[in-house]
């Protein structure tokens, strides 16, 4: 059980038996909540976790192999679960993390009992007759760009991607995430973001499923 609980760095906060399960995304760690959770803790037990590779995991068990697909990730998930014996957990999961909870509910729908997806996206690239929002050299030249000056890229893509210019802390404090995670699992992670097609997920889980999108 430790093994587990300290490969994803797992945190527990929280008052209440309702457990809700935190997965943050892309270029993120636990820290990505850190402004949501507080709403919760009376009420709810709040379980936190880095993905493997990113914020204070341990780094030494990534596994390009394994984390080639978001499956690699979904385990973890499942695996964090089984340590800590839960289950009726309302998973709540950002961005990548809503496919990887979609897997993982998949997979052992008897942990979960509710889906709690922000900005989730099935697929970032364009393909036919699907605006993802990416075009395929478009990524490259991203993948390209972390490739050869990965704190470069941090600094000018989490501005960005936060996308909130009155409030440059917010831009802080999301690069600060990106330059914590380690590079190489960092160019992995984005890889299997952003060329993954997760467009069957929805019709294969059965789970209630609560969207939200990012504006």
């Amino acid at each position: 059980m430790n093994d587990v609980l300290n490969r994803n760095n797992v945190n527990v906060v929280g008052n209440g038996a309702q457990v809700m399960l935190f997965a943050h995304g892309f270029g993120r760690d636990q820290n990505a909540w850190k402004f949501v959770t507080e709403a919760f803790t009376d009420v709810y037990k709040v379980e936190l976790f880095d993905n493997t590779g990113s914020g204070k995991s341990d780094i030494s068990l990534h596994n390009s192999d394994k984390y080639s697909k978001l499956d690699g990730y979904a385990q973890g998930i499942i695996e964090i679960c089984q340590a800590l014996n839960l289950d009726n957990v309302f998973f709540v999961g950002h961005s990548v993390s809503s496919m990887i909870g979609l897997l993982a509910a998949i997979e052992k729908p008897e942990y979960f009992s509710k889906l709690i997806l922000l900005g989730p996206s099935p697929l970032y690239l364009n393909a036919e007759n699907y605006n993802g929002g990416f075009a395929q050299k478009d990524l490259e030249g991203l993948f390209e760009f972390m490739e050869n000056n990965y704190l470069g890229w941090s600094s000018a893509m989490a501005p960005a991607i936060m996308g909130n210019p009155g409030r440059p802390e917010l831009g802080e404090f999301l690069t600060d995430s990106f330059c914590s995670t380690d590079p190489n699992a960092a160019r992995d992670f984005a890889r299997v973001t952003f060329f993954s097609d997760n467009r069957a997920l929805r019709d294969q889980q059965r789970l209630p499923l609560i969207q939200f999108s990012m504006s």
